[in-house]
């Protein structure tokens, strides 16, 4: 039986598997890819999880800030992450935080760059929180449950950068889906390390 914290993550590492190949690995056929998707999925089932009890912090409601600019960012950050990048304007990301007409676009010029902006964010809070797994954990077993629990307070933009990058095709899309690929890279050497056992090619569906 599950604790409803490995239900979360469960939850999370399924959609990671079936929203992961949008876009970023076209050059594989039908076969390759059904396999593919076939042996992640299994390896998420007969994965071992690790009881986390209270170790995932409930998430509090940001205190508000006075910051036009931080407003901003904050609703972009929030409705990139629950609707995606088409089914959000930079019109309903000034309603959201209260900003309309001239004073929304002295802060952001259109909204890939608004998208740009919550996605450094979002980067930095990404990599803090894997610095702080590491830097406070006793055991590679113990960063990487740390690296997990960190990972689960990441706004939804983060986990579901892939499809957003698709759909925004902009410019800058190159930039910072290797940013996450980086990020993604980093959680494989800590599983090799953590779970020795593991293959690179398991580490990687995992």
């Amino acid at each position: 039986d599950l604790d409803d914290e490995q239900g979360t993550i469960l939850g999370w590492a399924a959609q990671s598997v079936v929203t992961a190949p949008v876009g970023s690995i076209s050059n594989l056929s039908r076969v390759q890819l059904k396999t593919m998707m076939r042996e992640a999925l299994f390896a998420l089932v007969e994965a071992e999880l690790t009881p986390l009890g209270d170790s995932i912090a409930p998430r509090v409601p940001p205190v508000a800030t006075a910051s036009t600019r931080e407003r901003l960012l904050r609703a972009a950050i929030e409705q990139f992450g629950a609707q995606g990048y088409h089914h959000t304007t930079l019109a309903s990301i000034g309603e959201a935080a209260d900003v309309t007409g001239p004073n929304l676009y002295t802060h952001y010029s259109s909204k890939e760059s608004i998208f740009r902006a919550a996605h450094r964010r979002t980067r930095n809070k990404a990599w803090i929180g894997m610095e702080h797994a590491f830097g406070t954990a006793d055991t590679p077993s113990d960063a990487l449950r740390k690296a997990v629990s960190e990972y689960m307070r990441l706004p939804r933009l983060w986990t579901q950068l892939r499809r957003n990058l698709h759909d925004s095709a902009g410019e800058s899309s190159t930039g910072l889906n290797r940013s996450q690929q980086e990020y993604f890279s980093e959680w494989v050497e800590l599983l090799l390390i953590a779970c020795p056992h593991l293959g690179q090619r398991e580490a990687y569906f995992r």
